[in-house]
Protein backbone atom coordinates (compact mmCIF):
# COMPACT_ATOMS: atom_id res chain seq x y z
CA UNK A 1 0.00 0.00 0.00
CA UNK A 2 1.31 3.43 -0.90
CA UNK A 3 2.10 5.64 2.07
CA UNK A 4 0.71 9.17 2.42
CA UNK A 5 4.11 10.76 1.81
CA UNK A 6 4.95 8.78 -1.32
CA UNK A 7 4.81 10.22 -4.83
CA UNK A 8 2.01 7.79 -5.63
CA UNK A 9 -0.17 9.22 -2.91
CA UNK A 10 0.50 12.74 -4.13
CA UNK A 11 -0.60 11.77 -7.64
CA UNK A 12 -3.84 10.33 -6.28
CA UNK A 13 -4.70 13.60 -4.55
CA UNK A 14 -4.47 15.64 -7.77
CA UNK A 15 -7.97 16.61 -8.87
CA UNK A 16 -9.02 16.56 -12.54
CA UNK A 17 -9.35 20.35 -12.46
CA UNK A 18 -5.82 20.75 -11.09
CA UNK A 19 -4.48 18.33 -13.68
CA UNK A 20 -6.26 20.27 -16.42
CA UNK A 21 -4.84 23.56 -15.20
CA UNK A 22 -1.36 22.04 -15.03
CA UNK A 23 -1.72 20.73 -18.56
CA UNK A 24 -2.84 24.15 -19.81
CA UNK A 25 0.10 25.85 -18.12
CA UNK A 26 2.50 23.34 -19.69
CA UNK A 27 0.95 23.80 -23.12
CA UNK A 28 1.07 27.56 -22.70
CA UNK A 29 4.75 27.40 -21.74
CA UNK A 30 5.61 25.14 -24.70
CA UNK A 31 3.85 27.48 -27.13
CA UNK A 32 5.59 30.54 -25.66
CA UNK A 33 8.99 28.77 -25.74
CA UNK A 34 8.47 27.82 -29.39
CA UNK A 35 7.58 31.40 -30.26
CA UNK A 36 10.63 32.74 -28.43
CA UNK A 37 12.87 30.32 -30.32
CA UNK A 38 11.26 31.54 -33.52
CA UNK A 39 11.95 35.13 -32.43
CA UNK A 40 15.61 34.24 -31.99
CA UNK A 41 15.76 32.59 -35.42
CA UNK A 42 14.20 35.65 -37.06
CA UNK A 43 16.82 37.91 -35.48
CA UNK A 44 19.93 35.85 -36.28
CA UNK A 45 20.36 36.90 -39.96
CA UNK A 46 20.51 40.57 -39.00
CA UNK A 47 23.62 39.91 -36.92
CA UNK A 48 25.58 39.33 -40.14
CA UNK A 49 24.44 42.43 -42.01
CA UNK A 50 26.94 45.23 -42.64
CA UNK A 51 27.74 47.75 -39.94
CA UNK A 52 26.35 51.13 -40.93
CA UNK A 53 27.61 54.61 -40.07
CA UNK A 54 26.15 54.95 -36.56
CA UNK A 55 27.38 51.52 -35.48
CA UNK A 56 30.84 52.30 -36.82
CA UNK A 57 30.78 55.69 -35.11
CA UNK A 58 29.78 54.09 -31.80
CA UNK A 59 32.52 51.48 -32.09
CA UNK A 60 35.21 54.01 -33.06
CA UNK A 61 34.30 56.25 -30.13
CA UNK A 62 34.35 53.34 -27.69
CA UNK A 63 37.69 52.06 -28.97
CA UNK A 64 39.19 55.56 -28.68
CA UNK A 65 38.49 55.62 -24.93
CA UNK A 66 41.60 55.02 -22.84
CA UNK A 67 39.55 53.61 -19.95
CA UNK A 68 35.94 52.72 -19.25
CA UNK A 69 35.42 55.99 -17.41
CA UNK A 70 36.20 57.90 -20.61
CA UNK A 71 33.00 56.47 -22.10
CA UNK A 72 31.06 58.86 -19.87
CA UNK A 73 33.01 61.85 -21.22
CA UNK A 74 31.99 61.27 -24.85
CA UNK A 75 29.35 63.93 -25.49
CA UNK A 76 27.74 62.62 -28.67
CA UNK A 77 24.17 61.39 -28.89
CA UNK A 78 25.54 58.37 -30.72
CA UNK A 79 27.20 57.25 -27.48
CA UNK A 80 24.78 54.86 -25.80
CA UNK A 81 26.74 54.30 -22.62
CA UNK A 82 25.73 50.75 -21.74
CA UNK A 83 26.40 49.55 -25.27
CA UNK A 84 29.60 51.60 -25.52
CA UNK A 85 30.96 49.99 -22.35
CA UNK A 86 30.41 46.60 -23.92
CA UNK A 87 32.12 47.66 -27.16
CA UNK A 88 35.08 49.00 -25.17
CA UNK A 89 35.31 45.75 -23.24
CA UNK A 90 35.30 43.61 -26.41
CA UNK A 91 37.90 45.80 -28.10
CA UNK A 92 38.98 45.98 -31.72
CA UNK A 93 39.12 43.13 -34.20
CA UNK A 94 36.15 41.03 -33.06
CA UNK A 95 33.72 39.61 -35.65
CA UNK A 96 30.92 42.09 -36.28
CA UNK A 97 28.15 39.84 -34.86
CA UNK A 98 29.95 39.79 -31.49
CA UNK A 99 29.43 43.55 -31.13
CA UNK A 100 25.71 43.03 -31.65
CA UNK A 101 25.19 40.30 -29.04
CA UNK A 102 23.77 42.59 -26.29
CA UNK A 103 21.12 43.92 -28.69
CA UNK A 104 20.36 40.39 -29.87
CA UNK A 105 19.98 39.07 -26.32
CA UNK A 106 17.87 42.09 -25.32
CA UNK A 107 15.62 41.58 -28.33
CA UNK A 108 14.86 38.00 -27.34
CA UNK A 109 14.51 38.94 -23.66
CA UNK A 110 12.03 41.66 -24.66
CA UNK A 111 9.78 38.99 -26.18
CA UNK A 112 9.94 37.11 -22.88
CA UNK A 113 9.23 40.30 -20.90
CA UNK A 114 6.28 41.14 -23.14
CA UNK A 115 4.98 37.60 -22.67
CA UNK A 116 5.27 37.95 -18.89
CA UNK A 117 3.31 41.21 -19.01
CA UNK A 118 0.58 39.81 -21.26
CA UNK A 119 0.35 36.49 -19.40
CA UNK A 120 -1.11 38.45 -16.49
CA UNK A 121 -4.14 39.06 -18.73
CA UNK A 122 -4.65 35.50 -19.94
CA UNK A 123 -3.45 32.81 -22.31
CA UNK A 124 -4.54 34.36 -25.61
CA UNK A 125 -3.13 37.83 -24.81
CA UNK A 126 0.19 36.17 -23.96
CA UNK A 127 0.32 34.15 -27.19
CA UNK A 128 -0.69 37.06 -29.41
CA UNK A 129 1.86 39.32 -27.72
CA UNK A 130 4.62 36.74 -28.14
CA UNK A 131 3.87 36.47 -31.85
CA UNK A 132 3.64 40.20 -32.52
CA UNK A 133 6.81 41.02 -30.59
CA UNK A 134 8.61 38.19 -32.40
CA UNK A 135 7.61 39.46 -35.85
CA UNK A 136 7.69 43.24 -35.31
CA UNK A 137 10.01 44.54 -38.01
CA UNK A 138 11.02 47.59 -35.96
CA UNK A 139 11.89 45.51 -32.90
CA UNK A 140 13.61 42.79 -34.94
CA UNK A 141 15.65 45.40 -36.80
CA UNK A 142 17.12 46.98 -33.68
CA UNK A 143 17.69 43.60 -32.06
CA UNK A 144 20.66 43.21 -34.40
CA UNK A 145 22.12 46.71 -34.29
CA UNK A 146 25.11 47.38 -32.05
CA UNK A 147 23.49 50.23 -30.19
CA UNK A 148 21.21 50.75 -27.21
CA UNK A 149 17.69 50.64 -28.67
CA UNK A 150 16.88 46.98 -27.99
CA UNK A 151 18.30 47.37 -24.48
CA UNK A 152 16.13 50.36 -23.62
CA UNK A 153 13.03 48.48 -24.77
CA UNK A 154 13.92 45.55 -22.51
CA UNK A 155 14.48 47.66 -19.40
CA UNK A 156 11.31 49.67 -20.07
CA UNK A 157 9.21 46.50 -20.33
CA UNK A 158 10.85 45.09 -17.20
CA UNK A 159 10.18 48.36 -15.39
CA UNK A 160 6.51 48.27 -16.34
CA UNK A 161 6.20 44.76 -14.95
CA UNK A 162 7.77 45.89 -11.66
CA UNK A 163 5.53 48.97 -11.41
CA UNK A 164 2.37 46.89 -11.83
CA UNK A 165 3.47 44.34 -9.27
CA UNK A 166 4.29 47.10 -6.81
CA UNK A 167 0.80 48.53 -7.30
CA UNK A 168 -0.63 45.15 -6.30
CA UNK A 169 1.74 44.42 -3.42
CA UNK A 170 4.20 47.18 -2.43
CA UNK A 171 7.71 45.94 -1.68
CA UNK A 172 11.12 47.48 -1.11
CA UNK A 173 12.46 44.90 -3.51
CA UNK A 174 10.35 46.41 -6.30
CA UNK A 175 11.84 49.82 -5.55
CA UNK A 176 15.37 48.50 -5.92
CA UNK A 177 14.57 46.60 -9.11
CA UNK A 178 12.94 49.67 -10.69
CA UNK A 179 15.99 51.73 -9.72
CA UNK A 180 18.21 49.15 -11.42
CA UNK A 181 16.00 49.30 -14.51
CA UNK A 182 16.34 53.10 -14.44
CA UNK A 183 20.15 52.96 -14.26
CA UNK A 184 20.45 50.44 -17.07
CA UNK A 185 17.63 51.97 -19.10
CA UNK A 186 19.04 55.51 -19.11
CA UNK A 187 22.51 54.14 -19.86
CA UNK A 188 21.01 52.19 -22.77
CA UNK A 189 19.25 55.25 -24.19
CA UNK A 190 17.72 58.34 -22.68
CA UNK A 191 14.31 57.60 -24.26
CA UNK A 192 13.79 55.43 -21.17
CA UNK A 193 12.44 58.69 -19.72
CA UNK A 194 9.35 58.33 -21.94
CA UNK A 195 8.43 55.13 -20.11
CA UNK A 196 9.23 56.48 -16.66
CA UNK A 197 7.01 59.55 -17.10
CA UNK A 198 4.08 57.42 -18.22
CA UNK A 199 4.61 54.91 -15.40
CA UNK A 200 4.76 57.69 -12.80
CA UNK A 201 1.56 59.34 -14.04
CA UNK A 202 -0.34 56.05 -14.04
CA UNK A 203 0.93 54.86 -10.66
CA UNK A 204 0.11 58.14 -8.94
CA UNK A 205 -3.43 58.23 -10.37
CA UNK A 206 -3.92 54.56 -9.58
CA UNK A 207 -2.68 54.95 -5.99
CA UNK A 208 -4.87 57.99 -5.35
CA UNK A 209 -7.93 56.03 -6.43
CA UNK A 210 -7.18 53.35 -3.82
CA UNK A 211 -5.67 55.25 -0.88
CA UNK A 212 -5.96 58.64 0.84
CA UNK A 213 -3.94 61.28 -0.96
CA UNK A 214 -1.08 61.43 1.58
CA UNK A 215 -0.67 57.68 1.66
CA UNK A 216 -0.87 57.54 -2.13
CA UNK A 217 1.78 60.24 -2.49
CA UNK A 218 4.12 58.44 -0.09
CA UNK A 219 3.59 55.18 -1.97
CA UNK A 220 4.31 56.84 -5.30
CA UNK A 221 7.48 58.56 -4.20
CA UNK A 222 8.76 55.55 -2.31
CA UNK A 223 8.82 53.78 -5.67
CA UNK A 224 9.84 56.61 -8.02
CA UNK A 225 12.11 58.85 -5.93
CA UNK A 226 15.31 56.90 -6.57
CA UNK A 227 14.61 56.28 -10.29
CA UNK A 228 13.71 59.98 -10.67
CA UNK A 229 17.04 61.03 -9.14
CA UNK A 230 18.91 58.59 -11.38
CA UNK A 231 17.15 59.88 -14.49
CA UNK A 232 17.66 63.51 -13.45
CA UNK A 233 21.39 62.94 -13.00
CA UNK A 234 21.53 61.26 -16.39
CA UNK A 235 19.65 64.08 -18.12
CA UNK A 236 21.87 66.72 -16.51
CA UNK A 237 25.00 64.79 -17.50
CA UNK A 238 23.81 64.64 -21.12
CA UNK A 239 22.61 68.24 -21.36
CA UNK A 240 25.52 69.37 -23.56
CA UNK A 241 25.45 66.35 -25.84
CA UNK A 242 26.21 67.04 -29.49
CA UNK A 243 23.68 65.66 -31.95
CA UNK A 244 25.25 63.80 -34.84
CA UNK A 245 22.72 65.20 -37.28
CA UNK A 246 20.41 63.70 -39.85
CA UNK A 247 18.17 64.53 -42.80
CA UNK A 248 15.27 66.98 -42.60
CA UNK A 249 12.03 65.45 -41.35
CA UNK A 250 8.31 66.03 -41.03
CA UNK A 251 7.28 64.81 -37.59
CA UNK A 252 3.95 63.30 -38.68
CA UNK A 253 5.75 61.28 -41.33
CA UNK A 254 8.05 59.91 -38.60
CA UNK A 255 5.06 58.96 -36.45
CA UNK A 256 3.45 57.16 -39.40
CA UNK A 257 6.69 55.43 -40.37
CA UNK A 258 7.15 54.19 -36.80
CA UNK A 259 3.60 52.83 -36.58
CA UNK A 260 3.82 51.10 -39.97
CA UNK A 261 7.24 49.50 -39.55
CA UNK A 262 6.29 48.40 -36.03
CA UNK A 263 3.98 45.75 -37.53
CA UNK A 264 6.00 45.06 -40.68
CA UNK A 265 4.41 47.61 -42.98
CA UNK A 266 6.27 49.80 -45.52
CA UNK A 267 8.31 52.84 -44.48
CA UNK A 268 7.01 55.19 -47.18
CA UNK A 269 4.22 55.76 -49.64
CA UNK A 270 0.45 55.63 -49.42
CA UNK A 271 0.42 52.12 -47.96
CA UNK A 272 2.53 53.35 -45.05
CA UNK A 273 -0.19 55.81 -44.10
CA UNK A 274 -2.87 53.14 -44.44
CA UNK A 275 -1.02 50.69 -42.18
CA UNK A 276 -0.24 53.48 -39.70
CA UNK A 277 -3.94 54.40 -39.58
CA UNK A 278 -4.84 50.76 -38.89
CA UNK A 279 -2.29 50.57 -36.07
CA UNK A 280 -3.59 53.83 -34.63
CA UNK A 281 -7.16 52.51 -34.83
CA UNK A 282 -6.22 49.30 -33.04
CA UNK A 283 -4.46 51.28 -30.34
CA UNK A 284 -7.44 53.57 -29.78
CA UNK A 285 -9.69 50.50 -29.62
CA UNK A 286 -7.39 49.02 -26.97
CA UNK A 287 -7.64 52.21 -24.90
CA UNK A 288 -11.44 52.24 -25.23
CA UNK A 289 -11.54 48.59 -24.15
CA UNK A 290 -9.55 49.43 -21.01
CA UNK A 291 -11.74 52.42 -20.20
CA UNK A 292 -14.94 50.41 -20.56
CA UNK A 293 -13.50 47.64 -18.39
CA UNK A 294 -12.50 50.12 -15.67
CA UNK A 295 -8.81 49.34 -16.26
CA UNK A 296 -6.96 52.59 -15.61
CA UNK A 297 -3.79 51.40 -17.35
CA UNK A 298 -5.08 53.24 -20.40
CA UNK A 299 -3.58 56.29 -18.66
CA UNK A 300 -0.10 54.76 -18.87
CA UNK A 301 -0.44 53.72 -22.50
CA UNK A 302 -2.01 57.02 -23.54
CA UNK A 303 0.71 59.03 -21.79
CA UNK A 304 3.69 56.93 -22.93
CA UNK A 305 2.57 56.23 -26.49
CA UNK A 306 0.80 59.47 -27.44
CA UNK A 307 1.04 62.43 -25.09
CA UNK A 308 4.75 62.54 -24.26
CA UNK A 309 6.02 61.72 -27.82
CA UNK A 310 3.68 64.28 -29.39
CA UNK A 311 4.68 66.99 -26.93
CA UNK A 312 8.39 66.31 -27.49
CA UNK A 313 8.00 66.04 -31.26
CA UNK A 314 5.88 69.14 -31.78
CA UNK A 315 7.20 71.43 -29.07
CA UNK A 316 10.64 70.01 -28.26
CA UNK A 317 11.76 70.47 -31.88
CA UNK A 318 14.59 67.92 -31.81
CA UNK A 319 17.35 68.35 -34.37
CA UNK A 320 16.69 64.92 -35.81
CA UNK A 321 14.01 62.28 -35.31
CA UNK A 322 13.63 58.77 -36.66
CA UNK A 323 11.55 55.70 -35.71
CA UNK A 324 14.34 54.41 -33.46
CA UNK A 325 13.86 57.40 -31.14
CA UNK A 326 10.22 56.31 -30.72
CA UNK A 327 10.95 52.63 -30.19
CA UNK A 328 9.92 52.68 -26.50
CA UNK A 329 6.45 54.19 -27.15
CA UNK A 330 6.12 51.88 -30.16
CA UNK A 331 6.82 48.79 -28.05
CA UNK A 332 4.14 49.76 -25.53
CA UNK A 333 1.67 50.51 -28.32
CA UNK A 334 2.25 47.00 -29.63
CA UNK A 335 1.86 45.58 -26.12
CA UNK A 336 -1.46 47.34 -25.60
CA UNK A 337 -2.78 46.29 -29.02
CA UNK A 338 -1.67 42.68 -28.58
CA UNK A 339 -3.28 42.32 -25.14
CA UNK A 340 -6.49 43.86 -26.45
CA UNK A 341 -6.63 41.54 -29.46
CA UNK A 342 -5.84 38.55 -27.25
CA UNK A 343 -8.69 39.44 -24.92
CA UNK A 344 -10.97 39.64 -27.94
CA UNK A 345 -10.06 36.08 -28.91
CA UNK A 346 -11.45 34.93 -25.56
CA UNK A 347 -14.84 36.47 -26.34
CA UNK A 348 -17.59 35.24 -28.64
CA UNK A 349 -19.52 36.59 -31.60
CA UNK A 350 -18.57 39.78 -33.38
CA UNK A 351 -15.82 40.73 -30.92
CA UNK A 352 -14.03 37.44 -31.48
CA UNK A 353 -14.39 37.78 -35.26
CA UNK A 354 -12.83 41.26 -35.15
CA UNK A 355 -10.03 39.91 -32.96
CA UNK A 356 -9.38 37.07 -35.43
CA UNK A 357 -9.22 39.54 -38.33
CA UNK A 358 -6.86 41.80 -36.35
CA UNK A 359 -4.63 38.86 -35.45
CA UNK A 360 -4.49 37.70 -39.05
CA UNK A 361 -3.66 41.25 -40.16
CA UNK A 362 -0.85 41.68 -37.64
CA UNK A 363 0.66 38.27 -38.37
CA UNK A 364 0.19 38.68 -42.10
CA UNK A 365 1.94 42.05 -42.15
CA UNK A 366 4.73 40.64 -40.02
CA UNK A 367 5.26 37.77 -42.46
CA UNK A 368 4.30 39.24 -45.85
CA UNK A 369 6.16 42.51 -45.50
CA UNK A 370 9.04 41.10 -43.52
CA UNK A 371 12.27 42.18 -45.18
CA UNK A 372 15.88 41.08 -44.72
CA UNK A 373 17.83 43.41 -42.46
CA UNK A 374 19.74 45.79 -44.71
CA UNK A 375 21.62 48.75 -43.27
CA UNK A 376 23.60 49.15 -46.47
CA UNK A 377 25.86 46.97 -48.58
CA UNK A 378 29.12 48.81 -48.10
CA UNK A 379 31.36 45.76 -48.14
CA UNK A 380 29.94 44.71 -51.52
CA UNK A 381 30.36 48.21 -52.95
CA UNK A 382 33.99 48.43 -51.86
CA UNK A 383 34.63 44.91 -53.10
CA UNK A 384 33.27 45.84 -56.51
CA UNK A 385 35.55 48.87 -56.73
CA UNK A 386 38.56 46.79 -55.75
CA UNK A 387 37.74 44.00 -58.18
CA UNK A 388 37.06 46.30 -61.14
CA UNK A 389 40.12 48.52 -60.71
CA UNK A 390 43.61 47.40 -61.62
CA UNK A 391 45.45 50.60 -60.78
CA UNK A 392 46.37 51.60 -57.24
CA UNK A 393 45.18 53.37 -55.28
CA UNK A 394 41.48 53.09 -56.11
CA UNK A 395 40.34 56.71 -56.07
CA UNK A 396 36.85 57.51 -54.85
CA UNK A 397 34.98 60.71 -54.08
CA UNK A 398 31.42 61.28 -52.84
CA UNK A 399 28.37 63.46 -53.15
CA UNK A 400 24.95 63.25 -51.60
CA UNK A 401 21.49 64.71 -51.15
CA UNK A 402 21.46 65.65 -47.47
CA UNK A 403 24.88 67.00 -46.43
CA UNK A 404 27.85 65.68 -44.53
CA UNK A 405 28.78 63.00 -47.06
CA UNK A 406 32.56 63.41 -46.75
CA UNK A 407 32.48 62.64 -43.02
CA UNK A 408 30.19 59.65 -43.44
CA UNK A 409 31.85 58.14 -46.49
CA UNK A 410 35.34 58.47 -45.02
CA UNK A 411 34.35 56.78 -41.79
CA UNK A 412 32.68 53.84 -43.55
CA UNK A 413 35.51 53.44 -46.08
CA UNK A 414 38.15 53.47 -43.36
CA UNK A 415 36.24 50.92 -41.31
CA UNK A 416 35.90 48.39 -44.10
CA UNK A 417 39.28 49.16 -45.64
CA UNK A 418 40.91 47.89 -42.44
CA UNK A 419 38.99 44.64 -42.76
CA UNK A 420 39.14 44.01 -46.50
CA UNK A 421 42.56 44.98 -47.79
CA UNK A 422 46.17 44.51 -46.76
CA UNK A 423 47.14 48.03 -47.75
CA UNK A 424 45.69 51.47 -48.52
CA UNK A 425 44.26 50.47 -51.90
CA UNK A 426 41.23 52.76 -51.51
CA UNK A 427 42.01 56.47 -51.47
CA UNK A 428 39.20 58.88 -50.64
CA UNK A 429 39.48 62.33 -52.23
CA UNK A 430 37.61 65.02 -50.34
CA UNK A 431 36.28 68.22 -51.86
CA UNK A 432 39.27 70.34 -50.83
CA UNK A 433 41.74 68.02 -52.62
CA UNK A 434 39.49 67.09 -55.53
CA UNK A 435 41.63 67.40 -58.70
CA UNK A 436 40.41 68.61 -62.05
CA UNK A 437 41.15 65.12 -63.34
CA UNK A 438 38.54 63.78 -60.91
CA UNK A 439 38.37 60.33 -59.34
CA UNK A 440 37.58 56.96 -60.87
CA UNK A 441 34.62 56.21 -58.61
CA UNK A 442 31.87 58.37 -57.17
CA UNK A 443 29.60 57.41 -54.28
CA UNK A 444 26.36 59.37 -54.15
CA UNK A 445 24.62 58.94 -50.82
CA UNK A 446 20.93 59.07 -50.01
CA UNK A 447 19.00 58.55 -46.75
CA UNK A 448 16.27 56.71 -48.67
CA UNK A 449 16.49 53.63 -50.91
CA UNK A 450 15.43 55.55 -54.00
CA UNK A 451 16.64 55.11 -57.55
CA UNK A 452 19.34 57.45 -58.83
CA UNK A 453 19.92 59.06 -62.20
CA UNK A 454 21.98 56.95 -64.64
CA UNK A 455 24.64 59.66 -65.02
CA UNK A 456 26.37 61.84 -62.44
CA UNK A 457 28.54 64.87 -63.28
CA UNK A 458 31.03 66.39 -60.86
CA UNK A 459 31.70 70.12 -60.61
CA UNK A 460 34.30 69.91 -63.38
CA UNK A 461 31.83 68.32 -65.77
CA UNK A 462 33.36 64.84 -65.57
CA UNK A 463 30.81 62.11 -66.33
CA UNK A 464 30.17 59.08 -64.11
CA UNK A 465 27.85 56.26 -65.09
CA UNK A 466 25.79 54.36 -62.55
CA UNK A 467 27.49 51.03 -61.85
CA UNK A 468 25.33 49.62 -59.07
CA UNK A 469 22.87 50.68 -56.38
CA UNK A 470 23.44 49.44 -52.84
CA UNK A 471 20.19 50.20 -51.08
CA UNK A 472 19.68 50.49 -47.32
CA UNK A 473 16.59 50.37 -45.16
CA UNK A 474 14.52 53.52 -44.75
CA UNK A 475 14.65 53.31 -40.95
CA UNK A 476 18.41 52.93 -40.49
CA UNK A 477 21.32 53.04 -42.90
CA UNK A 478 22.63 55.05 -45.85
CA UNK A 479 22.10 54.08 -49.48
CA UNK A 480 25.12 54.14 -51.78
CA UNK A 481 24.74 54.75 -55.50
CA UNK A 482 28.06 53.69 -56.99
CA UNK A 483 29.20 55.46 -60.18
CA UNK A 484 32.26 54.84 -62.35
CA UNK A 485 34.01 57.32 -64.63
CA UNK A 486 32.51 57.20 -68.08
CA UNK A 487 34.97 59.56 -69.82
CA UNK A 488 38.79 59.45 -69.68
CA UNK A 489 39.70 57.96 -66.33
CA UNK A 490 42.35 59.62 -64.14
CA UNK A 491 45.75 58.01 -64.14
CA UNK A 492 47.06 56.65 -60.86
CA UNK A 493 49.78 58.65 -59.17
Amino acid sequence: MVGPESPGALKETVTPDAATRSSRVSTHFVIAAAIVLGAAAVRVPGLFSDFWLDEIWSLDNALAAASWTDIFRIRFDNNHHLNSLYLWLIGDGAPLPVYRLPAFAAGIASVVAAWALAAREGRFPAIVTCVTFSLSYLLVYYSSEARGYALVVLFSLAGWLVVQRHAERPSKGHTLVLAACAVLGVMAHRTFVLFLVGAYVWFDVHAQRRYPIRQATRLTWSLFALPAVIVAVGVIALRNTTVGGGPAYWIWNIYAKTASTLVGGPASGTLMWIVAAIVAGLFVAALVQDIRAGDDRWIFYGTTVVIVPVILGLFGRPETVSPRYLIVPAAFALLSISISVGRGLEKTGRIRLLALVSTALLVGLGLTHFRPINRGQYRSAIGEMLAATTSEPVTVASGDRFGGHAFRTTMVLNFYRRRMTDGPRVSYIDANRYPTSGAEWMIVESPDPESASPVYRDRFGRSFRLQQEYLASEISGVTWHLYRRADDRPSSR
